[in-house]
């Protein structure tokens, strides 16, 4: 009977053990309403319960608003709103070291949707020091720590290479693959070459898909000899479209528009299709580059008309919506498009429709 029992007890623990790893996994913010709570109690509830269900609750809860806290954050009026918002964001940031990985992660989350739309270049330092002291290895901890990295460095930050190793070799595939935008972001040199060696070994499409998003963000010419390749022994269609709607977003625009050029009759009338659609995402960004492109492709075969997307007038979307705050730019694509006799009419009938 003794043995019996002693052999349940180590089934029911190992079994423990395997549910609060899956938990831990698995956990995605489940939350309750407080009825007629507004922020200063919810506030309130963040400072005193020494429950972290309700801690975690609360945050939660609060999350929705995390945008407004962190906009009145750096607000020198004193008024009650910004008083209010920057004992709470204070407070979140505190909760991101919190041993319970709930409230860990939900607190990062908080930071990272708070910031995500705000231009923090004043506090960005000082966020990404935050966000470095993390030193959790919970999964849902570390992708949130790493979701919010991404949103707030650039190549110019430095990050320890401890750091980026453990991320990039982390035993929970969700947050190896995540590490690879954080790389994108950093443009770093030694993790992307660690990128196309692991693209190399690997057959799986959606892996090497994954791969691919560490490695376009102001690609140097090494990167761009790897595109190469891969589009000359690749037939993929999502491999290709991915690698095609990047090359915009090169160091050297110029050595990628001269290939372009000079390679136009070796790429399918699918691969046009995909070259210019890349141009209605990255508008803003890539304009001069876009505007040369689609010229050039409209004069080498394309028909708008072709384009998955149906709808050549979606290059200018974005800026048609804020065409007050960004005159300049849409005024020369009114121009580029009403000189275009293939899309004049489909342009001024978009306008008029957008107007209306």
């Amino acid at each position: 009977m003794k043995k019996s029992m002693c052999f349940l007890s180590v089934i029911v623990l190992l079994t423990l053990g395997g549910c609060k790893e899956l938990m831990e996994v698995q956990y995605f913010g489940q939350n309750i309403e407080i009825a007629y709570y507004d922020t200063e109690e919810l506030s309130n509830l963040l400072f005193t319960s020494h429950n972290n269900e309700v801690i975690n609750n609360t945050i939660i809860l609060l999350m929705q608003d995390s945008q407004t806290f962190f906009e009145n954050y750096d607000s020198v009026s004193g008024d009650k709103d910004a008083v209010e918002s920057k004992k709470i964001v204070n407070k979140i940031f505190e909760l991101c070291f919190s041993k319970d990985f709930r409230v860990a992660t939900s607190s990062l989350r908080f930071v990272r949707i708070g910031m995500e739309k705000l231009d923090m270049t004043k506090d960005r330092s000082m966020l990404i020091e935050k966000m470095l002291k993390v030193k959790s290895k919970n999964t849902n901890v570390r992708f949130e720590q790493i979701n919010a990295l991404t949103t707030l460095i650039d190549k110019d930050t430095v990050i320890e290479d401890k750091l980026l190793h453990d991320f990039f070799y982390d035993r929970s595939w969700l947050i190896s693959r995540t590490t690879y935008k954080l790389i994108n972001a950093l443009e770093n040199d030694k993790y992307r070459n660690e990128i196309i060696k692991r693209y190399e070994k690997t057959k799986e499409e959606f892996e090497r898909l994954l791969l691919l998003e560490g490695l376009k963000k102001n690609f140097d010419e090494k990167i761009f000899d790897f595109f190469k390749k891969e589009l000359a022994g690749n037939k993929n269609d999502k491999i290709r479209k991915f690698i095609l709607s990047s090359l915009g977003m090169a160091n050297d625009k110029k050595a990628i528009m001269g290939w372009i050029k000079s390679s136009i009759e070796k790429f399918s009338k699918t691969d046009i299709i995909n070259l210019a659609e890349s141009c209605y995402n990255d508008t803003d960004v890539y304009l001069d580059f876009n505007f040369e492109l689609i010229n050039f492709l409209l004069d080498n075969g394309f028909n708008p008309n072709d384009s998955l997307n149906n709808e050549v007038s979606k290059l200018f979307e974005s800026l048609m919506e804020n065409k007050d705050d960004k005159k300049e730019k849409f005024d020369k694509m009114d121009k580029f498009l009403s000189g275009r006799p293939d899309l004049k009419n489909k342009w001024n009938e978009y306008k008029k429709n957008k107007s209306d």
